[in-house]
């Protein structure tokens, strides 16, 4: 079953959340981010602000250039019922668990 826009929204808005603290603890702003990952001007923003949704791709640049690294690991398949979502920063590395 296709998922919609913003059934995608809330399942990656805590990687998103995650994502603009550490460029706000960093100090980048939005437009550096935006040049600093080759992206369109206001792309960034848009994501952050919820009108569009990022790529994978995107969201690995994006990480990269905060100095972090999107990792997946293998688990136990989730029921929607109790599928918790939440991001945590760990050393470097960005989880969603």
């Amino acid at each position: 079953m296709k998922q919609s826009a913003s059934e995608i929204r809330s399942e990656i808005a805590p990687l998103i959340q995650a994502l603009r603290e550490q460029r706000q603890a960093l100090g980048i702003p939005q437009d550096e981010l935006d040049h600093m990952i080759g992206c369109a001007d206001g792309l960034i923003a848009k994501i952050e602000s919820g009108v569009r949704n990022p790529s994978l791709l995107l969201l690995s640049w994006w990480a990269e250039a905060l100095g972090l690294e999107i990792m997946f690991r293998e688990t136990k398949p989730r029921t929607r019922r109790n599928y918790r979502k939440t991001a945590r920063q760990q050393q470097g590395q960005l989880w969603l668990v």
